[in-house]
């Protein structure tokens, strides 16, 4: 009797060769993925294409679609200047992901403790949270009138200070398709309608460093905003602080002493993050 022929193809039989050493009833190229992963979170060191081929003994092809697809999915960043990939939006936004989230909250806390003391106003700090920023650490100050925020409270990308601050440092390819799926909804006669709009809010926020929410949300509050970049210039955060509009003399791109702090707040923070490695 001749011998049954293995089932499947070429390319599938080399497939289930290649993964041999997973156990059964796994799914061997999702384990292999979230091995990549693990080792990008893990790295002491910024990830190059090379790096994770070497480590699996897989070629750059597969390499590549491995972090490509984290990519896509936005576990892992990839700088387009120095082909290098890092931890990415998503996981830096999962709300207990310790140490990531919660050392940058200690290590960002002293400046923004000064900040809302020096400026008598709430400071904050957001993340990336999908299509929209998140506050994960606010701070009081000592104003008995204030704006008050809380953590967890989600900002939208092309209404908020902190929002648009992020939004306009992201990488072109992920600013375009996040842009793609925000929906401008209409808070009040300030807040921008389009995508073109904030596009071209985002250049100017990129080339002066700060942005400003002009009662885009709530007629009654205005923000200062400053992205926190990283040593290749991603925004790996931004804080801020909130003005009650009626208080201000003059507009709120008018207040120099407190966009000042704001900015001083921020190049802090940067340093405490990255040291010398700073973009700034």
């Amino acid at each position: 009797m001749a011998s049954p022929k293995p089932r499947g193809n070429s390319e599938t039989r080399e497939k289930s060769a290649s993964n041999e050493g997973f156990s059964t009833g796994t799914l061997s190229t999702l384990a292999r993925g979230l091995r990549v992963l693990e080792y990008v979170v893990k790295s002491s060191r910024l990830v190059r294409l090379r790096d994770v081929a070497e480590e699996f003994q897989m070629d750059r092809s597969a390499a590549l679609r491995f972090l490509r697809t984290l990519e896509a999915e936005g576990f892992i960043s990839r700088n387009e200047s120095f082909k290098v990939y890092s931890i990415g939006p998503k996981l830096l936004a999962l709300p207990r992901l310790a140490p990531v989230v919660e050392q940058m909250i200690e290590q960002v806390r002293p400046a923004l403790i000064e900040l809302a003391h020096s400026s008598g106003q709430w400071s904050h700090l957001a993340i990336l949270h999908g299509i929209q920023a998140i506050l994960v650490e606010v701070v009081k100050s000592p104003a008995k009138v204030a704006v008050k925020q809380a953590v967890g409270d989600l900002e939208p990308l092309y209404s908020s200070a902190v929002g648009k601050a992020i939004y306009a440092n992201l990488p072109e390819r992920e600013r375009r398709e996040m842009g793609q799926k925000l929906k401008f909804e209409r808070h009040t006669e300030r807040t921008l309608r389009n995508l073109a709009a904030l596009d071209k809010e985002a250049k100017a926020i990129r080339d002066s460093g700060v942005s400003f929410d002009r009662g885009e949300g709530n007629e009654q509050v205005t923000c200062i905003a400053c992205p926190i970049l990283d040593q290749h210039g991603y925004p790996r955060a931004s804080i801020g602080i909130s003005l009650v509009a009626a208080h201000l003399k003059g507009a709120v791109d008018q207040q120099y002493e407190a966009i000042a702090r704001v900015v001083e707040a921020a190049r802090n923070i940067e340093k405490a993050l990255f040291g010398s490695d700073s973009v700034r």
